[in-house]
C-alpha cells in the first residue's frame, strides 16, 4: 500500500521536460518506472493494477471531454466520439478485471461469483 500512499512530492521527476521527447525517449521513461514498480511489488499483478489505473484515467479524461463538447454546444459528433471512445476504455477495464494475475489480485471476481 505503500506505493498508492506516495504523494506527488515523493515521486521522482525528470530534470528535463519530456514534452518534446521523442518516442523512444518516452517508451524508455514509461518502462523503467513500470518495471521498478512491478519489482517493488514482486508480482505481475503490478502490470494489472497499472493498467487499470491508465484506463480508469483514460475513461475520466474521454468523460470530461465529452461534457466539455457537449457544454460547449460544438459539433455534436464530437462529443459523441469522446462518449463512445469512454465506453470502450470502460469495456477494457472490465475485461481486464476479470483476468486473474496471481493470490494477490483482489480485482478477479472469484470463479463461482460469476
Amino acid at each position: 500500500m505503500e506505493l498508492l500512499d506516495a504523494k506527488p512530492e515523493d515521486v521522482t521527476t525528470p530534470p528535463i521536460s519530456l514534452k518534446e521527447a521523442e518516442p523512444s525517449e518516452l517508451i524508455e521513461f514509461v518502462v523503467e518506472r513500470v518495471d521498478a514498480i512491478q519489482e517493488v511489488v514482486g508480482t505481475t499483478f503490478a502490470f494489472k493494477l497499472i493498467a487499470d489505473y491508465c484506463l480508469h484515467q483514460l475513461q475520466s479524461i474521454h468523460e470530461c471531454g465529452y461534457y466539455h463538447h457537449l457544454d460547449e454546444h460544438e459539433n455534436q459528433q464530437s462529443a459523441l466520439a469522446w462518449a463512445r471512445d469512454a465506453g470502450h476504455l470502460q469495456a477494457m477495464q472490465a475485461t481486464l478485471r476479470k483476468i486473474q494475475c496471481g493470490p494477490q489480485d483482489f480485482q478477479c471476481p472469484e470463479p463461482d461469483a460469476e
